[in-house]
C-alpha cells in the first residue's frame, strides 16, 4: 500500500509541473488574441465547427507557422499590405495560430483531469494507508519475534552438536613406533666446503646472466657495432643536445649556437659528407631513420644549415607528407609546397627563404589523404632532377622507413640516402630492418648518423674522422682521394 502512495504521489507531482507547463503555453499561445476581438471570434468559431479537436502534431504545427511567418516577412518587401497574396498568407496564420492555442488549450484540460483523477486515487490510497497502520506495526513487531526465536534455535543445535561431539570421543590412544636417536657430538658448520660450492655456484650464475644479458641486448653499443651488423660505415656522431630547450630549437643548432659542440659535430659530418659523395657527384640526399623519434628532421635541419653556411646553394625539401616538421622550425606556411607541386599545381611560389643565407626550403604543403600514392608518381622524379640543376646540393627529410613506405619511395629517386640511428632507442633489428628496406628500391646508402649520443660514449668508436668514413665501402679510402675543398660540393648537375 505504502509502495503504491508513494507511485500516485510522483505521479500526482509530475501531472503538476505538467499542468503548469500546459498552464504557461496556453497562455502563452493566447496572449496574441486577448487584444484581438477579431481573432477571439475565428476562435469561437472554429470551436463551434469542430467541437472535439482532432490530434494535431505539436512540432509540425509549430514549424509550419515559423514557415509562414517568415514567408510572410518575405512577401512584405514585395507586395503591398492590401494585396491578395499577402491577405491569403495572413488568413492561413490566423487558422494556424487558432489551431496552436486550440491544441494548447486542449492540453491544459486534458492535464487539468488527470491530476484531478490522480489527487482523488491518492486521496483513497491514504486512508487505506492510515486504516492498515496498525496492522503494520503488529506484524513488525511479530516479524522481530521471529528473528530472535531463530537465533535462539540456530544456538541450541550448535551446543547440542558440541555436547554429542564430546560424548563420543574417547581416550587417545599413543603407540611409540620407534625410539629417537641423537649425537651427542657438537655440530659445526662447514665453512670450507660451503664456500666453495657458493663460489662455483655464484660464477655458474654470473655467467648465465652475463650470457643471457648478451644476448637478449639488441641495442648498438658502439660504431664497430653498427657496421658490423649492417655493413655500412658511420658517418658521423652527433652529441645530446640540451634538453631545456624546443625541437625546434635543436633543429637549428649550427645556426643559433655555431660555437658548440652539435655545430662542431655536423661540420664535421659536413666534411665526411663531402668526401663520401664529393667524387661521385651525388647532389640529393635523403635522410631518414628506422621510427619516429629517432632525429631525421633535426639532423637534415642542422645538416643543410652546414652546407649552406660553407657556401654552398642548398635546399631543403620536406617529403614526409603525413607528419611534416621542417615548416615548423623555420616559421614558414605549409599551405603550398611539396604536395601542391606533385598534384600539378604549379601556381604560385612553393619554394621559400628560410632566413639563413643560401637555405631554401620546399615545405611538404598540405595534408593529403594518400600520400604513398602521390610520392609514387614519375613527377617526383622529374622534380628531384629539376631541383638538382638549381642547387649545389638538396636535402630530403624523409618519413621513417618501417611505420610506412613513403620513405622508401623517395629514396629510389635520390643519389643517396642517409640513415640516422638513435643511440638510445635504435637497436639491431630495427636498424638491420631498416636498412634493407632501404636496399631493397635500389637506394645507394652512403652512411650511418648516430644520434642523441653522450659526450661519454664518444670512447666507444664513435669518435669518427676522415680515417674512419668508411671509404673502403664507398671508394675513398684516405684524404688524398678527397675534394681540394670538402666543404665546397661540386655544383655540376
Amino acid at each position: 500500500t505504502m509502495e503504491r502512495l508513494s507511485r500516485l504521489s510522483q505521479e500526482l507531482t509530475a501531472t503538476d509541473v505538467e499542468v503548469l507547463n500546459a498552464k504557461s503555453a496556453f497562455e502563452q499561445a493566447a496572449s496574441g488574441f486577448k487584444n484581438d476581438p477579431e481573432k477571439l471570434k475565428r476562435l469561437q468559431e472554429m470551436k463551434n465547427e469542430t467541437p472535439g479537436m482532432v490530434a494535431i502534431d505539436e512540432t509540425a504545427l509549430k514549424a509550419a507557422i515559423f514557415d509562414l511567418q517568415q514567408r510572410l516577412r518575405d512577401m512584405s518587401r514585395q507586395y503591398m499590405p492590401s494585396h491578395p497574396l499577402m491577405a491569403s498568407a495572413r488568413t492561413r496564420l490566423d487558422q494556424m495560430e487558432l489551431s496552436y492555442m486550440s491544441l494548447m488549450e486542449q492540453k491544459y484540460e486534458s492535464a487539468k483531469n488527470k491530476r484531478e483523477e490522480l489527487a482523488k486515487s491518492v486521496s483513497a490510497m491514504n486512508k487505506e494507508a492510515i486504516e492498515q497502520s496498525g496492522s503494520a506495526a503488529q506484524f513488525t513487531r511479530l516479524q522481530t519475534e521471529v528473528r530472535g526465536l531463530e537465533e535462539m534455535a540456530r544456538n541450541l543445535d550448535s551446543k547440542i552438536k558440541t555436547t554429542n561431539l564430546t560424548e563420543n570421543v574417547g581416550a587417545m590412544n599413543i603407540t611409540v613406533v620407534d625410539e629417537a636417536r641423537f649425537d651427542d657430538r657438537p655440530i659445526r658448520p662447514k665453512k670450507a666446503p660451503t664456500l666453495a660450492i657458493a663460489l662455483i655456484l655464484g660464477f655458474g650464475a654470473g655467467l648465465v646472466v652475463a650470457f643471457a644479458r648478451e644476448f637478449s641486448d639488441r641495442s648498438l653499443k658502439s660504431a664497430a657495432d653498427i657496421e658490423k651488423s649492417l655493413g655500412i660505415a658511420v658517418m658521423g656522431a652527433l652529441p645530446t643536445m640540451p634538453r631545456q630547450y624546443a625541437s625546434s630549437t635543436h633543429a637549428r643548432a649550427v645556426h643559433l649556437n655555431p660555437a658548440s659542440d652539435a655545430a662542431d659535430a655536423y661540420r664535421s659530418l659536413r666534411s665526411a659528407l663531402a668526401v663520401s659523395a664529393g667524387a661521385r657527384k651525388f647532389k640529393t640526399f635523403l635522410v631518414t631513420s628506422p621510427l619516429n623519434g629517432d632525429g631525421k628532421t633535426t639532423v637534415a635541419c642542422n645538416l643543410a644549415i652546414a652546407i649552406a653556411k660553407a657556401g654552398s646553394r642548398v635546399l631543403l625539401m620536406d617529403t614526409n607528407l603525413r607528419d611534416p616538421a621542417v615548416h615548423t622550425v623555420f616559421g614558414l606556411p605549409n599551405d603550398r609546397g611539396l604536395a601542391t607541386v606533385l598534384a600539378g599545381d604549379t601556381d604560385g611560389q612553393t619554394i621559400q627563404a628560410s632566413g639563413i643565407p643560401n637555405l631554401d626550403v620546399l615545405a611538404a604543403g598540405p595534408l593529403i589523404d594518400e600520400p604513398s600514392d602521390l610520392l609514387n608518381s614519375p613527377l617526383l622524379t622529374e622534380t628531384m632532377v629539376q631541383l638538382s640543376r638549381m642547387y649545389d646540393m638538396v636535402i630530403v627529410d624523409a618519413a621513417p622507413i618501417l611505420p610506412v613506405a613513403d620513405g622508401r619511395i623517395v629514396a629510389a629517386s635520390c643519389d643517396a640516402s642517409l640513415l640516422v640511428l638513435n643511440s638510445k632507442r635504435s637497436d639491431d633489428k630495427t636498424s638491420t630492418q631498416a636498412c634493407e628496406g632501404l636496399l631493397s628500391v635500389g637506394a645507394e646508402v652512403l652512411g650511418v648518423i648516430v644520434n642523441d649520443l653522450a659526450p661519454d660514449r664518444l670512447s666507444e668508436g664513435f669518435d669518427v674522422s676522415f680515417a674512419h668514413l668508411g671509404g673502403a665501402k664507398n671508394g675513398v679510402n684516405s684524404a688524398k682521394n678527397s675534394l681540394p675543398r670538402v666543404d665546397k660540393l661540386q655544383s655540376n648537375p
